[in-house]
Parts: C-alpha cells; structure tokens; sequence
C-alpha cells in the first residue's frame, strides 16, 4: 500500500473580490480529505519510499464551490503534479528508494562521502532528525548508523553492497575512512552475520596460517581485493575486515564461536599477507587523483582458493569523503561548509547491487522451512565442532540435497538460493555426501507428516511443491522469491511451507518470499 504523507501545506489564493471566511475554511478543509494515495498505486511499489522536496499545485475553482468541488480540484491537482515529478526525477526534486534499505545504504555512502544534498530526503524517510537547523556531517554520519544498526538483518546487505560499489563509486573506501571504531563495534555487534567473528576479534585472537583456506565466493574475493589495493587503510582497520572477512567466509553463525574463531584466525593471516606492513594505526595519507579502477570487486577470482595479486602502492578510491578519513571528527559549517557542498562534484549513484533471474522450481525454498527440524543443522553443527565438516559444509550439503537428491537441475538459481545465495563448490566429499543424503531422507519423510493428504508412496511429491514458476532477486546476505498469486495454496501454508523465512541464521541470510 502506498503511503503519502505531507509535511507543510501553503495555500494561497486568487480572487476578483473578497473571499469570505466561510469559504475559504471549506476550501482549506477540504485538503484533510484528500486521497493522496489515489491513482498512484501502479506508479509506486508498496515498499518503495518517493521523497518529493517541494510541489507547486494550481487549481482553479468557481466562486460558489463548495467543499466536495474544492476536494476533487485538490485531488485532481495533486495526483498530476505528483505524477509529473515522478517522470522527472534527474531535477533534483525527486528521490526515490526501492524500500528502507536502499535509502539506508544512500545515506549511509553519501555521508560518508560528504555529500549531503539529500538531508531534506532522508528527513522525509525518517532517518534523520527534522529539525530545522541543517546538521553537519558527522550528525547525519550518526544518524546513518543508528538507523542501520536498529535493522540488524540490513546491515550486512547495505555494508556489502557499499563493498561491491568501490569500483564504479569508492563507497568502501568513503565509508572506511568515515566511521571511527565505536561505530564499527555497534554495527557488526548489532548484525547477526558478523556478531560471533567481531566478539572472537575482539578477544583478540593471533592470525594462524595453518587454518583453512578461506571459503571464495564473491564477497570474500571483493573484500581481499580491496585490502591488496589499499594496504594502509586496511592495516588500520584490520579488526573490521578481519571481523567481515570471517563472517563472509563462515556465514553459519549457528554453528557458534569455534566456526568464528578458526575463520578469524584465517581471516587475520589474510589480511596480514594481503597487507603487508606494521600493524596499527598509521598517518593518514591524503591520496593523488587516480583514474582507474584498482579494486575492482567484480573482477576479482572466485577461485576455491583466493590469491589475491601481489601487494602494491596504496591506490584511492574513486571518491574520497570530506573532513578526516579516519574518523567523523568536526566538519565544517556555514558559508564555508555551503561553499564547499557547491563545489564538490554530486557522488555517482549506488549501483543497484542485485540480480534478477527466473526459476522453474522456486518452490525448492518452501523446504529451507524443514532444514532445521531435518537435523540437518544440528548434525552441521555437531560435525563442525569435530572439525570434520570442510568449508562450507553445509552449504555444500544442501547443494547435493537439491541436485542429486530432488532433481533440481544444478543450473537453476534456486539451486544457489536454496545455499544462500553464494556459489559453491561441487566437488564430491564423503562427509558432505553422507549430510545430504540423511537431510533429504527427513525431509522427505517430513513433507508426508506435514501433507497428510499426499499418497504414502508418491514419488513425484517433492517435484510437485517444488516445480513451480518465481522471479528470485539476489543481493548480498538477501534473497527475496517473487510468486504469482495462485501459487499461494492452503496446504502449502497449513504445512507452514511457504511462510516467509526472514533471518536464516546457518545461511547467513535473510530470504522473503512475495505473492504478486
């Protein structure tokens, strides 16, 4: 449901004579009735957040109007006027956010990169304060962070998809040289991906070569990259990245701290080979102009084993923040600060961070509802404190489950979404194998328990629920799953099957699914 809310109203109006009280308090009453929400329906999504700075209305009404012709002349203005600036969004008039989170990673970058032409619009989607006064960056920085920290489930997707944006905008780089250690502690002890690696990092744990190798996938490969293209930044901030490259290696945070602890101790000894040098805070640098793309996460390797390149002169981002790049210290305010916003170039947008892609058999994810009451998560678990399980054990299970097990053709995206989103490797493995095989035997036994109408002995039960037509969107640490409407059936939801999962904690991700 679209939702439209107005902050201030003026009216004025023109007249060839005196207008009488009497009228013009209908007139102005008749706004309170206005259906702001009518005919906009198909031009906004129900979660999208349309932030308009100002809308100039004209209407015209007769001399003896009453309150019903004045409601429909308001009505009929608005919904034009409110049109109009929706096709004209490069003005500057306009924002507009696919839902919160969007607007949480833009304002999140944008601060970091000190570029607060849209405080008015973040005012508007409630995430910084509405006092008049215009506050200076590192209150919209604190802003910023409170609003994501008070979303746990969001944090990981806006901070990784700030990561994924370094090539086309240095969002990482910005956001990096912005937050001070307070801020990262509250956001990475706040985000259920990354609390367990940020309490091992904290306990302070040495780096240890002989872990592991780090799981590849795409956002380990974005975040080692950028250390080997920014070594100084990266050794003062080698807790964050060691915490985020743990939790981006490891994110089956059911399995507890040994998983965090031995990813931390790999993610350490990345970092320190990656980033050769002293560790501890070194001088800030202030950076020459660069014109490529060092960095770039899109082009790193997703190799079974990440080598990154060797170690060179210490690249910029594409957009450095204003102020300090350690910290969000005192800004400047006034003409100066004012002469400084005109100035500086507007940051280049947030890539939209996600893909989109058709699935056959989308009902597949119905059954990440039964995983946990499978005992596949607990054998996971049970396996993992042995350390018997390789990286990415479970994952790798439910892979086989899918492919080997269901019948899932291993090409179809809702392969990679049913293991939470990320690549994994296929390669045979007696313990993975031995997982699969005792997860997909429960499930199955499961899914007759739950649909007490099938037939005891019907092999095409599973193909039945999961062999059905979806959109599934993917973006770092979130899945969301696009139906049609009759796919919603009543013992699919007695079964509590297709119940929204949200916050799946051994995948690491949150997974929505919509009926349109």
């Amino acid at each position: 449901m679209t939702a439209i809310a107005i902050r201030r109203w003026r009216t004025r109006y023109h007249a060839e004579r005196p207008l009488r009280g009497e009228e013009l308090s209908a007139w102005n009453a008749a706004l309170g009735d206005v259906d702001l929400d009518a005919g906009l329906g198909a031009n906004v999504a129900d979660e999208e957040l349309v932030c308009i700075r100002l809308l100039k209305l004209r209407a015209r009404l007769g001399e003896d109007a009453g309150r019903g012709e004045a409601l429909e002349a308001w009505r009929a203005s608005l919904a034009a006027h409110v049109l109009a600036a929706l096709r004209d969004e490069g003005s500057g008039n306009v924002v507009r956010y696919r839902d919160r989170a969007d607007a949480m990673a833009d304002l999140l970058y944008r601060a970091s990169a000190g570029d607060l032409r849209r405080t008015w619009a973040w005012r508007q989607a409630g995430l910084v304060d509405r006092g008049e006064a215009q506050p200076a960056r590192p209150a919209i920085l604190a802003a910023a962070v409170a609003a994501l920290a008070s979303e746990p489930a969001a944090i990981w997707p806006v901070l990784m998809r700030l990561l994924l944006a370094e090539g086309d905008t240095g969002a990482w780089s910005a956001l990096l040289g912005a937050l001070g250690e307070p801020e990262w502690d509250r956001l990475l002890d706040a985000s259920p991906r990354t609390h367990a690696a940020h309490r091992a990092v904290s306990e302070s744990l040495e780096p240890c070569e002989s872990m592991a190798a780090l799981a590849a996938n795409r956002t380990t490969a974005a975040l080692r990259a950028w250390v080997v293209s920014h070594p100084t930044q990266a050794r003062r901030r080698r807790a964050v990245l060691a915490a985020l490259l743990a939790a981006a290696a490891q994110p089956e945070a059911a399995y507890g701290m040994a998983a965090s602890e031995r990813a931390v101790r790999a993610a350490l000894a990345a970092i320190d080979r990656d980033a050769p040098g002293p560790v501890g805070i070194a001088p800030a640098e202030t950076p020459a102009p660069r014109s490529g793309r060092a960095g770039d996460a899109r082009e790193a390797p997703w190799t079974r084993h990440v080598e990154p390149p060797a170690p060179r002169a210490e690249t910029p981002s594409a957009l450095e923040p204003i102020g300090e790049r350690e910290s969000a210290g005192a800004d400047a305010t006034g003409p100066d600060r004012a002469e400084s916003e005109a100035t500086m170039p507007e940051a280049p947008a947030l890539p939209r961070g996600e893909e989109a892609f058709a699935t056959e058999w989308a009902g597949l994810l119905f059954l990440l509802n039964l995983v946990e009451a499978s005992g596949l998560v607990a054998s996971a678990a049970a396996l993992d404190a042995r350390e018997s399980l390789p990286v990415q054990g479970l994952q790798r299970a439910l892979h086989r489950l899918a492919v080997a097990h269901f019948g899932v053709p291993r090409e179809d995206p809702a392969v990679r979404a049913f293991c939470g989103g990320e690549d994994v490797p296929d390669a045979p493995d007696p313990v993975v194998e031995a997982l699969a095989l005792s997860g997909a035997r429960a499930m199955s036994a499961l899914l007759r328990e739950r649909l007490p109408a099938a037939p005891e002995d019907d092999p095409g039960l599973v193909e039945r629920i999961c062999r059905r037509r979806g959109t599934l969107t993917f973006a770092p640490g979130w899945i969301a799953l696009h139906l049609a409407a009759d796919n919603a059936e009543a013992d699919l939801r007695r079964a509590a099957l297709d119940l929204d999962p949200g916050w799946i904690p051994w995948l690491g991700c949150v997974m929505r699914f919509h009926y349109e």
